[in-house]
């Protein structure tokens, strides 16, 4: 059985027609119809049977796009870099007990100079000699309990523990090299 496939496109009110066999297994994406030559009626099972192949290999290959994008994405997870999170209270404590490199920043939407300090720290913390450190973000305004144990007593306080034990303070330091000199403390 030969149909004719049309196509219409109403931005240019153009049709486009040509022959296609049922047999053909074609597999496309398009907005035509089949029409049956010999009855010039359409067809809508054969439309049928191409557009549910078409609708089975787009999702098909949708499924497989999102399975490489996955397998790329936790490839790059290898090559990671450091950590730069929300405080969590438990985390923190785990993280320090455990004798890995840790930051604590105390940050403050409102403060001018933690919105300085802010990219320059993402900035440092991407970097490969960081990858072992471990920044937390804690809200100077919500976090009262952890100011007071560890004598927080204004924003833009960075604290760098290595060990488990504090080695260096910063308060309201926005320069690159001297944020960098403070964070290597902790990895060297």
């Amino acid at each position: 059985m030969t149909f004719h496939r049309i196509f219409v496109m109403p931005a240019c009110n153009a049709v486009k027609s040509y022959h296609i066999h049922a047999t053909d297994g074609v597999i496309g994406h398009d907005l035509g119809f089949l029409v049956d030559e010999s009855t010039g009626k359409r067809n809508k099972r054969a439309r049928s049977a191409v557009d549910y192949r078409s609708v089975a290999f787009g999702e098909l290959m949708k499924s497989l796009m999102v399975a490489v994008f996955s397998v790329v994405l936790s490839s790059f997870a290898s090559f990671a870099v450091a950590a730069e999170l929300p405080f969590n209270q438990a985390q923190f404590d785990a993280t320090r007990s455990a004798g890995r490199p840790v930051a604590v920043v105390f940050h403050a939407d409102w403060c001018p100079t933690c919105r300085a300090q802010a990219p320059v720290l993402k900035e440092l913390a991407e970097t490969p000699a960081f990858k072992s450190l471990t920044l937390y973000v804690a809200n100077f305004d919500t976090e009262k309990a952890l100011k007071k144990s560890l004598g927080v007593i204004q924003q833009s306080t960075i604290i760098v523990f290595k060990d488990g034990k504090e080695i260096a303070r910063s308060t309201g330091d926005t320069q690159r090299d001297r944020l960098d000199a403070l964070l290597k403390q902790a990895v060297s």
